[in-house]
């Protein structure tokens, strides 16, 4: 016999063993479908808030600092200031995802109870757990970080985009806003005590300068300080502004569970478990073999 009618045979008899435990198939196929779709169906949605990001433009208030320095550039590096440099953006998507940053807006909106909801007594106001297994701010922090919160760069528009997936719709988009709203600030509050060390370590300078020459270019980059400073005072969207703001999702606009994928994959997942047992069976009993292989013939 070659392989091929071997393979034919092979098959044959699967098939035949299928017919044979038929009940046995659809038993297993049923319960992995009807798995498949209490999973779909009683898994708590999660839903997806967007907030659309692009650079505001302040990071780029020193941007033509660097000429206006000539000679006093390694002063501005001294003092703490970016030339020529759009590393504010860089910066403040790097904080946005940043331990500290995200420990402390869990922190100051009292976010562990509702990250781990379901091991928290909310009438009794305690930890439903063990004292050594209540979760941390470090625990909180990476949950948040992997399952929750994602921000995606386009390296060539430099849009940026935070998705917040929870469970609460309208709870996700406040906290995408939120975050938005606190990286602006943070970084703005940042360039304000930067120009202030700047403007103390220039006008310090300014009084040493030997010529009138050196007073006039300290002066102008003095001014340029000044402005970079005033500019953060007013200016809210400091690095980001915000193009498109998180809104909750509608109720039947969820990410997850994907329902179809689930019906569509219980069925097959059953059929190749049925598969496998019945083989199993067969090989453990030696009976169903001998069946199918009369069926066949």
């Amino acid at each position: 016999m070659t392989n091929e009618n071997a393979s034919d045979v092979d098959a044959i008899s699967v098939w035949d063993l299928m017919k044979l435990r038929s009940r046995v198939v659809m038993a297993i196929v049923a319960a992995f479908s009807l798995l498949a779709i209490s999973i779909a169906f009683l898994t708590m949605p999660v839903y997806r808030a967007s907030v659309v990001l692009v650079p505001s433009g302040s990071s780029g208030s020193t941007a033509g600092l660097g000429s206006m320095l000539g000679d006093l550039s390694n002063l501005a590096s001294l003092a703490g200031a970016n030339v020529g440099s759009d590393s504010n953006v860089t910066e403040a998507v790097a904080l946005l995802k940043s331990r500290q940053f995200t420990e402390k807006f869990i922190t100051e909106l009292g976010l562990i109870e509702r990250l781990y909801a379901k091991d928290w007594d909310a009438g009794r106001k305690q930890w439903n757990l063990p004292a050594d297994e209540v979760p941390t701010l470090y625990d909180a922090y990476l949950h948040f970080d992997k399952d929750i919160r994602r921000v995606d760069q386009d390296p060539k528009t430099g849009i940026v985009t935070l998705n917040i997936d929870w469970v609460d719709a309208a709870e996700g988009a406040k906290w995408a806003n939120t975050l938005v709203e606190r990286l602006n600030e943070t970084m703005r509050q940042r360039a304000i005590n930067e120009a202030n060390t700047s403007i103390e370590l220039i006008t310090a300078e300014m009084k040493d300068a030997a010529t009138i020459e050196l007073q006039q270019a300290i002066a102008r980059t003095l001014e340029t300080y000044v402005k970079s400073r005033a500019m953060a005072n007013v200016q809210k969207d400091y690095v980001f502004r915000v193009v498109d703001p998180a809104a909750p999702a509608d109720l039947n606009d969820f990410v997850r569970p994907q329902r179809a994928l689930y019906i569509v994959c219980g069925p097959v997942i059953g059929i190749v478990f049925a598969v496998f047992f019945v083989l199993i069976w067969d090989f453990l009993t030696g009976q169903g073999g001998r069946k199918a292989g009369r069926i066949s013939q």
